[in-house]
């Protein structure tokens, strides 16, 4: 069997990346080792979505129907002792999507599963790796079913694998490990109590801590970690009574716990592989980072992985891009690995203090309640455990980007509102459903017509030059939309202009994945071709792109 791109593992981070694969043009060949009945049996497991990675779901068509799954929790509340300590209120989330969405895996799963089926992709169920060599010109793999093996041929390869992975340690790549945080353990259960059932509670005290997390269906996912005595026979299954015990320990409140539908434990050994890339092999998701269960990053993490990847392996193996491209994945996501287990790190020593001290656990909730009732407070944290402070800033591309003057290379995009001809409601990251790069030039009727119009010519140039690979808008602060060789957008809420602090004639290259690959003044229109070439590749046939430097600088 042949493809571009092999990918191991159909969890979350592996189906999301087949995906995106395919839709970006790649042929793609995704093999788990469990059958399907293994995994949908296996609880629900993860089941947290940020606000962050339901935006970069939204051009793959499925965060719009995960966000109407799943149960919406706008606020989190955080409560030490004998009542509430303080509140995260996540309505003030810079995204259309401020809460945190709480869903079961085998739910994200099929969504994700039905989208594949859209692109014509199977998944080649009960196959493990046997054997995987990189060879000249891509790699070979051994795929062993109950069948027989598979031989398959691809040109790269994306770990997905999980935490069990053995792939990277074949390849020589090392990892680092931290001492693990707790005993933890998760159950699917009906609990009653006195507590708010349709927000994010948390609760710690001297024992450990417990998260509730609620379903739909009137079930809530708890996670809860016990900081007292060894960790507990890894080889014994939990039992409800087990569970009940612990939240007793730890919870001001009664809460009773029935109805369990799963309970499992979980290895909260920190872990972060040195290197995301091995050659023509990629590791993403579980297979290259684990985190503690407390802020449910972990899947998030994992799907942004993805995501970050996938359109450029597309990409290169397409031709279109280059493959220093492929250096940015681990330069990137890399740093987000290092970021969230610094952030985890942080919450989990908060939360040992918390429970080891007594003057400690007295004096941090006063302090938070104070910190917290600031919008300051609220913005950093719910920005932080969104996920929607993620940048690439200070990777190479974007320094060498800066460097050459350009701005916020790097930065996040928010799904902006603006308006075309056929959608006055239109948002950005719908245009992002759409394969490619997005490339805006801000304009204005009150500049010279002649600026205008010779905007309108580099971006038809851009247009033949990059042949439905970079898709040219104008985007007009006042006025009215208009189709064309090149569309006219308007910024019907100015949000360019307040959210993105574009200007008029500055330029905008608008990464797949909803980041900012560059933003470019008017005066530094002539960089343009270098800095699309670090993106993508003209075609041979086509005439090279010349910005009209008189009326652009």
């Amino acid at each position: 069997m042949k493809a571009d791109v092999l990918v191991i593992g159909a969890g979350p981070t592996g189906l999301v990346a087949a995906a995106e694969l395919r839709r970006h043009g790649a042929s793609v060949l995704i093999a788990d080792a469990a059958e399907p009945d293994e995994r949908s049996g296996g609880g629900s497991r993860a089941v947290v979505l940020h606000a962050r990675s339901l935006e970069v779901l939204e051009p793959l068509g499925v965060g719009t129907e995960l966000a109407r799954l799943g149960q919406r929790a706008h606020a989190v509340h955080l409560v030490a002792g004998p009542r509430r300590t303080a509140a995260i209120e996540l309505h003030r989330l810079d995204t259309v999507h401020p809460y945190v969405l709480v869903l079961p895996q085998p739910q994200l799963e099929a969504a994700l599963l039905d989208r594949l089926k859209d692109f014509e992709v199977g998944v080649l169920w009960g196959h493990h790796v046997e054997e995987l060599t990189e060879e000249a010109a891509g790699i070979s793999a051994v795929l062993n079913g109950s069948g027989g093996p598979v031989r398959v041929e691809a040109r790269y390869a994306i770990d997905c694998g999980g935490a069990g992975s053995e792939l990277a340690a074949g390849f020589g790549v090392t990892e680092r490990n931290g001492m693990p945080a707790a005993s933890a353990v998760l159950a699917d259960v009906r609990v009653d109590g006195d507590f708010a059932p349709g927000v994010v509670t948390g609760y710690s005290a001297p024992d450990g801590a417990v998260l509730l997390l609620p379903y739909r269906d009137g079930h809530m996912r708890v996670s809860a970690l016990d900081f007292t005595g060894t960790p507990p026979d890894p080889s014994a299954p939990p039992t409800l009574d087990d569970l009940q015990r612990t939240v007793d320990a730890i919870a001001p409140v009664q809460l009773r716990l029935s109805e369990p539908r799963w309970i499992g434990r979980y290895d909260t050994t920190p872990r972060l592989l040195d290197h995301y890339r091995a050659g023509r092999v990629f590791f993403a998701g579980d297979a290259a980072h684990r985190f503690a269960p407390t802020a449910g990053l972990g899947l998030n993490v994992g799907v942004q992985d993805a995501v970050n990847l996938a359109w450029k392996l597309a990409y290169v193996s397409r031709g279109l891009a280059s493959d220093s491209l492929l250096h940015t994945y681990h330069a990137e996501r890399h740093q987000a690995g290092e970021q969230t287990l610094r952030a985890t790190e942080h919450l989990h020593r908060l939360l040992r203090r918390q429970s080891s001290s007594g003057f400690f656990r007295g004096l941090s909730g006063p302090i938070m309640r104070g910190l917290l009732s600031t919008a300051t407070a609220q913005d950093r944290f719910g920005t932080l455990f969104s996920q929607l402070g993620v940048n690439y800033r200070h990777t190479p591309f974007s320094r060498s980007h800066r460097e050459h003057g350009a701005r916020a290379a790097g930065d996040r995009v928010p799904d902006l509102s603006m308006a075309s001809m056929s959608d006055p409601d239109l948002r950005l990251y719908d245009l992002l459903r759409r394969p490619g790069y997005l490339l805006i030039g801000c304009v204005s009727r009150v500049q010279p017509r002649a600026e205008r119009e010779a905007m309108a010519d580099l971006f038809a140039q851009v247009r033949t030059a990059y042949d439905g690979l970079v898709h040219p808008y104008l985007l007009l602060s006042e006025g009215l939309p208009a189709d064309g060789e090149v569309p006219v957008l308007v910024d019907t809420r100015r949000q360019f202009r307040t959210r993105m602090r574009a200007h008029v004639g500055d330029l905008l290259l608008i990464r797949p994945d909803g980041h900012l690959a560059f933003q470019l003044p008017r005066t530094g229109a002539s960089l343009l071709p270098n800095l699309l070439g670090a993106w993508v590749v003209t075609h041979a046939t086509t005439p090279a792109l010349t910005p009209t430097h008189s009326v652009l600088g």
